[in-house]
């Protein structure tokens, strides 16, 4: 198993921080974490469900779409872009979408990730969002 934390578990972590998901006591997120994440460059947003139990599955209503239920692993993340499922993610990996460019299949990790850090600019005030 990687040594190091994704960078993406680690961004999804400091948004719900910013959002003030995490307890001030440092005791952790209890449950299920969900939010929007405006996406700069597309004309729908990301949604994000984030199970901070690490036995026990959970279950989410409304996201990505009203109506919508989704299981989300314990320990894990999952992520749509719109209604379209873009990727399940855990502190040391994951699989994310890749779509289809000029010259061959992307990644949007980084994409997301960007938008992610953009997000949390955004909620502390910084000036460069």
């Amino acid at each position: 198993m990687p040594e190091q934390v994704s960078k993406l578990f680690t961004r999804l972590a400091e948004l719900a921080d910013a959002e003030g998901a995490v307890p001030e006591d440092g005791s952790g997120i209890d449950g299920t974490w969900t939010t929007t994440i405006p996406a700069r460059d597309r004309d729908r947003d990301w949604s994000v469900a984030m199970n901070a139990d690490v036995d026990e599955d959970h279950v989410v209503e409304d996201i990505p779409s009203e109506g919508d239920e989704t299981t989300v692993q314990a320990g894990s993340a999952t992520v749509w872009l719109g209604r379209w499922p873009a990727g399940v993610i855990h502190p040391f990996g994951g699989q994310v979408a890749a779509e289809q460019i000029d010259n061959g299949p992307q990644s949007i990790e980084d994409e997301l990730i960007a938008d992610i850090e953009a997000r949390i600019s955004s909620l502390r005030g910084d000036a460069d969002v």
